[in-house]
């Protein structure tokens, strides 16, 4: 049979070429296999498959090798920067307390306080915007909208420490990291004298620079609330690191260039904070410690 009547079959052909030619090397040439056309496909399919294995294990050494996108950032830190609301105080009650306040005062049905969770974190006049009934919503001129936010001020500051409290061992947490001779600040998107008069409150004399929403800033997750603090404080990126406890906080940290912490017990939880990229997410207040023995505060 000749290659020409090769068929589907999967027959194998093997023929050996003739003698070799006097004068030659005297050695008789290596068979010449000829395959069939399905034998063709099957090599070929076979070569194909270890050609896909190669690849993805040579990718494997390659991803493997290459560093995660902080493993250059410092493990220790001298700046800590917190988010405010469900990271160093717990304020919800509060913050629903005096947005039910003004939703009673209008005839408007109010919001169980757990549910106020999902409407903080971007500021003032978000949230009373979010609490209002659709119906509501809708309908309202930004002049309407501005009078209730300033209604719902005025209900908050009337109530501002009622029930609002650090974190269990956060206070701890944050004498110790001042002891350790570390430079603390707070940004929050709430309004600036009650960001300040909170924090002073609960913690008196231990942050270096506190922010809140002010005229002229943007909200985070813009990070111009980051480098304007951290200009004040005179921090550096490279042990600089923030925490806070919501998707808007590690936002904020990625675009300021910073790893961002997240803090389980805060608002949002710990899935919100895993989906948002954080850099890493803690427990307890007390595992930031840690991350602020430098090798100049380490006995």
């Amino acid at each position: 049979m000749s290659p020409s009547d090769r068929s589907g079959s999967s027959t194998l052909i093997c023929r050996f070429p003739a003698d070799p030619v006097p004068g030659g090397t005297g050695k008789k040439p290596a068979p010449v296999i000829f395959l069939t056309e399905r034998r063709k496909a099957r090599v070929l399919h076979i070569s194909l498959i270890f050609t896909v294995i190669k690849a993805s294990f040579t990718l494997f050494i390659s991803f493997t090798s290459i560093p995660s996108r902080w493993s250059a950032m410092p493990q220790y830190f001298q700046t800590f920067i917190f988010d405010l609301d469900g990271t160093l105080l717990n304020t919800l009650a509060d913050l629903a307390g005096a947005c039910n306040s003004l939703l009673t005062a209008h005839g408007w049905p109010e919001h169980p306080v757990d549910a106020y969770r999902l409407m903080v974190g971007n500021g003032f006049r978000l949230l009373v915007s979010r609490c209002l009934p659709s119906s509501v919503r809708e309908n309202l001129t930004d002049e309407d909208l501005s009078a209730l936010v300033d209604e719902g001020k005025r209900n908050y500051s009337a109530r501002l420490t009622e029930s609002t409290r650090p974190y269990p061992g956060m206070s701890e947490t944050i004498r110790e990291l001042g002891n350790r001779g570390c430079l603390l600040g707070v940004i929050s998107n709430k309004p600036d004298a009650q960001t300040r008069l909170l924090v002073e409150h609960f913690f008196p004399g231990a942050f270096a620079c506190v922010h809140g929403h002010r005229q002229g800033i943007p909200l985070k997750p813009d990070p111009a609330p980051v480098f304007s603090l951290m200009t004040e404080m005179q921090a550096t990126a490279g042990s600089s690191v923030y925490v806070g406890d919501s998707s808007v906080d590690m936002l904020t940290a990625s675009r300021a260039g910073l790893p961002s912490v997240g803090c389980a017990w805060g608002f949002r939880g710990e899935e919100e904070l895993r989906s948002s990229g954080a850099w890493k997410i803690i427990s307890e207040p007390d595992e930031l410690v840690s991350m602020a023995e430098t090798p100049l505060h380490t006995a």
